[in-house]
């Protein structure tokens, strides 16, 4: 396993600052394992309550969207099965 390096009270301080004069707002730290390399990066971002909103909706339609395309994998594969038993 590749070990993320996190960010540290230094680099996420003016962001933690913002966090507290803006309620609602967040910050977001992401992990990543580009597809080229063989190590992780992280970034990070302060997000406005309105930006976090429009995030949490498209994470939200994102995971519906993942969910009912695994269902119809799924089902398919249940009609299959089905088939295969019962001849």
């Amino acid at each position: 396993m590749i070990h993320p390096k996190l960010p540290g009270p230094i680099e996420l301080g003016p962001y933690l600052e913002k966090l507290d004069r803006h309620p609602g707002s967040l910050v977001l730290v992401a992990i990543e394992i580009p597809e080229v390399c063989n190590f992780t990066r992280t970034t990070w971002a302060w997000l406005s309550r309105e930006e976090r909103k429009a995030l949490r909706r498209a994470l939200e339609g994102a995971r519906k969207k993942r969910e009912k395309s695994c269902d119809v994998d799924l089902s398919e594969l249940a009609a299959v099965s089905e088939g295969k038993d019962s001849g």
